[in-house]
């Protein structure tokens, strides 16, 4: 989550004196295309989450199926 939360969410400061605020890791990737919130890093893990789970049950129903 701290690496995560490094790259999606937390914003960096320009070296200096300016203190200007850049971009995140990810947005000058070009990953995103906004700042993320804490909430938007755990929505999108969390989903991530459930979709592995959802193709885990497929893979194993379709295994048990095709045994059949």
């Amino acid at each position: 989550m701290h690496i995560a939360s490094y790259n999606f969410v937390w914003r960096l400061r320009e070296k200096g004196t300016s203190g200007r605020k850049l971009p995140t890791p990810a947005m000058q990737a070009g990953l995103v295309d906004r700042l993320w919130m804490y909430e938007d890093l755990y929505d999108n893990v969390m989903q991530t989450e459930r979709d592995r789970v959802s193709n885990e049950r497929y893979r194993n129903l379709t295994e048990r199926l095709g045994k059949r």
